[in-house]
């Protein structure tokens, strides 16, 4: 529960994705694709029912992005041994708006961000915390080869979740793909209703720019998002089914062993109320002896537990191994469930004649 209220650092709702990979000599150039993409951004953009549209090299949450080691100007490259990773992503230049990313400082990409134009990126908070720690981060300089070109940082974004819901936030950063084509990519369209509604209108809208090129993968971002935790949900199904039949089965051994014990003890609660004993200190007698032993059963599954319940920390998110609550919860349960099974027999035979008491076998 608590990994699916997780901010993913966008907005997923209405939104249709798919990716995109021009194929065919004539994509070999990386203009040819900018043009492409370009077209292709614009026809979708104006189709009715469509609020936005963003391209990227990939999109959050499917932790696809490329990392590499960055190298900052005025600065010595990082050693081997302190490697620092930067995811790099190529985007349209609306795309953080189309995302629904917060911008934190500075501006995002423009139309005049293309090729040629002085070369820009972004950066999310992460990142501009890690190389530049107390320091403001637009103007700065960074590249990711030792001879690739400089470029500058404009803006800086909220962390989004690229490599899943449950991951730490990563240092990415983003260049316009104007300046930064690759040869896929993926392209998310905001819709105003139901956006699996516009799968067929953006089929044909492609076709129309270039028929030989088929869209693949075409999903809707929230069934990403339930995707991306299907495996941690299938497992806590799993433990959730098992964990309660094995507490259903202690609940019913433990009512069952204590409950027979104190009846076999009905000859001597018959003795005891001859001989003057009242109905209160008999059911005290016999709950506190049962109820230590319950204690002690108690104390063992605890150790036994916090031991064993270890093996569980990687499937947990936000939530202890040694939850304070769980322990304590169903350790009250079961305490609860020991009390019943020694009090209720305990009551039925302190309420019977002594001399039928006498004769119980």
């Amino acid at each position: 529960m608590r990994l699916l209220d997780v901010s993913p650092g966008f907005n997923p709702e209405n939104m249709l994705t798919f990716e995109l990979s021009p194929s065919g000599d004539k994509y070999n150039e990386p203009p040819a694709r900018v043009i492409f993409f370009q077209q292709v951004l614009d026809r979708l953009r104006a189709l009715p029912g469509v609020e936005s549209v963003a391209l990227a090299n990939d999109l959050p949450i499917t932790g696809t992005d490329t990392t590499s080691n960055p190298r900052l100007e005025g600065r010595e490259p990082f050693p081997p041994d302190q490697e620092l990773l930067v995811g790099q992503h190529a985007v349209s230049h609306d795309y953080f708006e189309a995302m629904g990313i917060p911008l934190v400082s500075g501006r995002t990409f423009t139309e005049r961000d293309v090729e040629g134009a002085t070369r820009v990126i972004i950066v999310n908070e992460t990142t501009a915390r890690t190389l530049w720690p107390g320091e403001d981060p637009l103007g700065k300089r960074m590249r990711f080869s030792s001879s690739g070109p400089w470029d500058e940082v404009v803006g800086v974004v909220a962390d989004v979740k690229h490599n899943g819901l449950d991951a730490k936030p990563s240092m990415e950063s983003y260049s316009p793909y104007a300046q930064n084509p690759w040869g896929y990519s993926a392209i998310a369209v905001r819709a105003r209703g139901e956006p699996g509604a516009l799968t067929s209108a953006v089929r044909r809208e492609i076709q129309a720019v270039d028929k030989d090129q088929p869209i693949h993968n075409v999903r809707v971002m929230d069934k990403v998002l339930s995707e991306s935790v299907a495996p941690r949900r299938l497992s806590m199904v799993l433990f959730g089914l098992f964990a309660g039949v094995a507490l259903v089965l202690s609940m019913v051994g433990i009512y069952g062993v204590m409950s027979y014990a104190v009846t076999q003890r009905t000859h001597e609660i018959g003795i005891r109320m001859a001989l003057g004993a009242q109905t209160g200190d008999v059911l005290r007698l016999v709950v506190r002896q049962g109820m230590w032993l319950a204690l002690i059963g108690i104390a063992a599954g605890l150790i036994a537990a916090l031991a064993l319940a270890r093996v569980m920390d990687s499937l947990l998110y936000e939530v202890s191994a040694t939850d304070p609550a769980t322990f304590v919860a169903i350790s009250l349960l079961l305490l609860g469930v020991a009390l019943l099974a020694n009090f209720v027999p305990a009551r039925r035979a302190s309420k019977v004649d002594p001399m039928i008491a006498l004769r119980y076998e």
